[in-house]
């Protein structure tokens, strides 16, 4: 759940169809719902974490790390050093749209910046 009223669910549905699941509420009772498929070859995802209608994170299985922008779900790149981070992520927490932690096998990362 965001501030801005909307939540978001990542998972399969009954068919282990892999999808982004989005409400929407303008009053915090009633909720409107959408639905994105993911490619079907997606690894999981464990933690979801948003601040604001364009600024949503989700982590999982593999190093996996995917932004919502507003408009589409973008895979971000994670090296921290010379080879991309293939450690599972579980849980993560953000302060805003610029501030995010991310913890996963013998892993902790924080990304932060001035802006987009």
């Amino acid at each position: 759940m965001s501030g801005d009223g909307s939540a978001w669910i990542v998972g399969k549905s009954v068919s282990s169809r892999p999808g982004y699941w989005r409400a929407t509420s303008a009053d915090g009772v009633t909720f409107t719902w959408s639905h994105m498929d993911r490619p079907s070859l997606d690894k999981s995802f464990s933690a979801v974490w948003g601040t604001g209608p364009n600024d949503t994170w989700a982590a999982g299985a593999y190093g996996r790390l995917r932004h919502w922008d507003g408009t589409d779900w973008l895979q971000a790149g994670v090296m921290p050093a010379k080879t991309p981070v293939t450690n599972d992520l579980y849980a993560m927490w953000a302060a805003g749209p610029h501030d995010l932690w991310v913890v996963g096998d013998d892993l902790v990362l924080h990304h932060a910046s001035n802006g987009p």
